[in-house]
């Protein structure tokens, strides 16, 4: 059986998200989608299409305002802030165009600090920070300062510390935003590597170049979802 025949890791159903306000703005509009374990997903839109929205829905970020959410099977829907943090933290990995790491500790501590949330011993948090690191290229730069390392090696660093929690899905909102052609190519064959393991990875990005090497893609415009790179953004017409 193939992956996209089995139960989805994670489904959304006739799902709308509204911002309220006098001019309400309706950021997404009916939206239906699943991902299944090991799968690789693109989502492009323009700017103001949805496409952030809908990953902070799916990374329980933010909350819907209408339809089905379920992760593992499971209804997500009416979850407190506590649990949708707890399932949050344990479920998913993220990996920003901006790395967010801290100045002022190595790689390696940035790595364990995202550990500590998880209650393994600091031995622990320190022997899984160093594999992770190793996994992604950067056993030789450990004890690396951020001001020092390079674009590439942040997302790299990123990315370590996403897979280092063990996650189902990771989420990447625009992961190559910041870097050279070559550069973004060696993150997104690390991206995919990570589905052929099994983990599920979900890539948000205005890069056509990027969308064209994943397996699936959806466009996101004005809300609601279609399979395949719009005409629009394919005739470089994205803003």
């Amino acid at each position: 059986m193939s992956a996209l025949q089995e139960t989805p890791l994670i489904q959304l159903q006739q799902v709308s998200r509204t911002f309220p306000g006098p001019d309400p703005v309706h950021a997404l509009r009916a939206v239906s989608l699943s991902v299944a374990r090991g799968e690789v997903l693109g989502i492009v839109g323009r700017s103001g299409s949805g496409k952030s929205t809908l990953l902070n829905v799916i990374g329980l970020l933010d909350r819907i305002t209408a339809g089905t959410y379920t992760i593992d099977s499971q209804s997500v829907n009416k979850l407190s802030d506590h649990q949708a943090t707890r399932l949050r933290a344990s479920f998913f990995g993220f990996v920003f165009q901006q790395s967010f790491l801290l100045a002022s500790l190595t790689a390696q501590e940035n790595v364990e600090l995202a550990l500590r949330p998880h209650g393994a011993p600091r031995k622990d948090r320190r022997a899984i920070a160093v594999a992770a690191l190793k996994a992604v290229g950067l056993g030789h730069r450990l004890q690396a300062m951020p001001a020092t390392m390079s674009g590439g090696e942040h997302q790299r660093a990123a990315i370590a510390r996403a897979v280092a929690q063990h996650p189902q899905v990771i989420l990447c909102d625009e992961p190559t935003g910041n870097l050279d052609e070559r550069t973004s190519a060696e993150i997104v064959a690390m991206l995919l590597d990570l589905a052929n393991r099994g983990t599920a990875v979900v890539i948000v990005t205005h890069d056509l170049t990027l969308a064209r090497q994943l397996p699936r893609v959806l466009t996101v415009r004005d809300g609601t979802i279609s399979a395949g790179l719009d005409s629009g953004l394919l005739a470089g017409r994205d803003d």
